[in-house]
């Protein structure tokens, strides 16, 4: 291979190490590797969304060429639509929008202010992402590797690696049992803003979160305080890599803006309303369940007539919970 023109090749390639070259064309990409029995050259030619293709060579200008040929029929294969499960956050605010203007002046509306408690307790609060501690994986066409069946710590173990006291805080997965997403509150609720904005500083520094961020295990972290009667976070600070921050939190009028327009829409029993409102395609949530969803909202509501709650409850205990 060192002794190979690639000067006269009507494509650029790149020499990874002495035995691996890359070279790309449009959105496709070609690959040639020594293989470990030293005596074929192994081809590949992939693209985002479609089926590459792989082959073997004794003769390393056989290889070239072959790559030089696949690369291109690759490229020229038409775009594979891909199906967008969620909205834009901009396609969102246009359905909240539109939503809120079909709502405001009818019977199922709910106005943010209602929604204001007489008085407000916190929360400390903190978010974490972790690192899998294991997982299974596999080797592509191209000598990519791809994970799967990650396992992550439990809770107790995260609380324990962190130097948190599982014993003063509600941890939960987010995303279910064996989940990246790990949220702390504080089981006790505090009276002043002030209070609890200083113990959630005070947490945070005296946890071990900021040394596991620098060795990899956890990938990004933030903290603050929760409102306990309506769900709003403040949050205080934050780590994370420069491509792996966390989303911009909306402020506590939008926030309320929101909380009302869920309320309304689960009031209303409209699903496709409240697809919309989400912002979440079939494929990834059905019918039944966000007709489940709305019927926990309103069940539980303080903002929705007796009657309607009622109604939901009865259809609750009807219907068994979707697994």
């Amino acid at each position: 291979m060192k002794e190979f023109d690639f000067k006269t090749r009507s494509f650029e390639w790149q020499r990874d190490d002495d035995t691996r070259m890359t070279c790309r064309y449009q959105a496709a990409e070609g690959r040639i590797w020594l293989a470990e029995d030293k005596l074929f050259w192994n081809t590949c030619v992939k693209r985002e969304g479609h089926v590459g293709n792989s082959h073997r060579f004794i003769k390393f200008i056989e290889a070239v060429d072959w790559v030089e040929k696949e690369i291109v029929n690759l490229a020229n294969e038409p775009d594979v639509k891909q199906e967008v499960g969620i909205l834009s956050e901009d396609e969102i605010k246009t359905n909240h929008l539109r939503l809120k203007t079909k709502l405001i002046n009818g019977p199922y509306w709910i106005d943010a202010a209602r929604m204001e408690p007489q008085r407000i307790t916190y929360k400390v609060l903190i978010d974490l992402e972790a690192k899998p501690i294991s997982y299974k994986s596999f080797g592509t066409i191209c000598g990519d590797t791809h994970k799967y069946a990650d396992r992550y710590p439990t809770p107790g173990k995260l609380a324990n690696d962190i130097h948190l006291d599982a014993g003063h805080f509600q941890i939960s997965q987010v995303l279910g049992d064996n989940s990246e997403h790990f949220r702390f509150t504080s089981l006790t609720n505090y009276y002043q803003e002030t209070s609890v904005a200083e113990l959630a500083q005070q947490v945070w520094n005296q946890s071990r979160i900021l040394q596991l961020f620098k060795t990899g295990e956890i990938v990004r972290g933030r903290f603050g305080y929760q409102e306990v009667e309506t769900g709003y976070i403040t949050l205080l600070g934050a780590c994370g890599q420069a491509d792996c921050l966390w989303r911009e939190e909306e402020n506590r009028s939008e926030f309320m803006e929101s909380k009302a327009l869920r309320e309304s829409l689960s009031f209303a029993l409209d699903v496709n309303d409240y697809r919309d409102f989400l912002g979440l395609s079939a494929e990834l949530i059905s019918d039944e369940r966000l007709l489940e969803s709305m019927h926990e909202i309103r069940s539980s509501s303080k903002f929705i007539p007796d009657e309607a709650r009622r109604e939901s409850l009865v259809w609750l205990a009807q219907h068994k919970p979707l697994d």
